[in-house]
């Protein structure tokens, strides 16, 4: 909370205020976002702020963006650390490859930066954010890991710990729906010259928003639970405008299962049912 700046959010009780990242509301003059918050309400689902306590319910859905520009961890803070000159160096194309040890106390970095490996020392601490696939890689090519995988690969130990154990990926389905209104985002609209002048002049029009809608509902579907169990989001598109496709860029993959029925320009928009718990586990090796 302390690096969140909440722009236009009433519940500030759970938001932080004087941070470097904005966090706001979307556009709540959206039809589609409206529509599925009205029939959630119908169904006797309560308005709630799910970065509160109380998650069940119909929310609001935050994004990092402020005056119509979306926003990155990246800006809010590295940038403002570069320009300031602080000692803060950043490197690119490059990719870390295994981590140096003296006894137990991690101490280097060696990374690969364009074709050359080099190493950074570290002189208080290391910070991994490489995800929930490449971090326990990175941990086991660095000797940390279950014993028979590190033994597997020939890797000596410096700590024998249950690495890239209990991996959890929830299941997601999309259900497409057309509509016969010209509400959602397609291919024209994002490409048109209208939207990129919107945007330049203004930070208005499809460029200032968001693909995603601005509600959300979570449900608990199992009687007596006491956290939601399955999340609903709402896309403003049937088919997703992707970056290849606006470069004129064609997949090598076709999909079959969906040819014909729709494309970039189809007014519509996707449900995307969530399970949030999911029982089955997997784990990186």
């Amino acid at each position: 909370m302390k690096g969140e700046r909440a722009v236009d959010i009433a519940s500030s009780q759970f938001h932080g205020t004087d941070g470097e990242l904005p966090v706001a509301r979307g556009d709540e003059n959206c039809p589609l976002s409206s529509a599925f918050s009205a029939a959630a309400h119908e169904l006797g689902l309560k308005q709630v702020d799910y970065t509160s306590r109380e998650q069940v319910g119909v929310s609001q859905n935050l994004f990092m963006m402020e005056k119509g520009e979306r926003w990155s961890a990246a800006r809010a803070f590295l940038e403002p650390a570069v320009n300031r000159r602080y000692k803060v160096h950043i490197t690119t194309n490059s990719v870390a490859s295994k981590i140096l040890f003296s006894g137990n106390r991690a101490t280097q970095v060696v990374y690969n930066e364009d074709g050359v490996n080099k190493a950074v020392r570290a002189r208080k601490e290391i910070i991994l954010t490489g995800g929930a696939i490449e971090t326990p890689k990175l941990l086991m090519l660095s000797g940390i890991g279950p014993e028979e995988e590190l033994k597997k690969h020939k890797i000596q130990a410096v700590s024998t710990l249950p690495v890239g154990k209990g991996l959890k990926d929830p299941l997601k389905v999309w259900m497409r729906y057309k509509t016969e209104d010209k509400v959602s985002v397609t291919m024209d609209k994002v490409t048109s010259a209208r939207s990129f002048l919107e945007y330049y002049f203004k930070k208005s029009g499809p460029w200032s928003e968001t693909l995603q809608s601005q509600t959300t509902v979570f449900v608990d579907t199992v009687k007596g639970g006491k956290r939601p169990n399955i999340n609903v989001n709402m896309l403003r598109a049937v088919a997703l405008p992707n970056q290849a496709e606006i470069l004129g860029i064609k997949y090598e993959l076709e999909d079959l299962f969906n040819a014909g029925l729709y494309d970039s320009n189809t007014e519509g928009f996707t449900f995307i049912p969530t399970l949030l718990h999911p029982e089955s586990t997997g784990e990186v090796r």
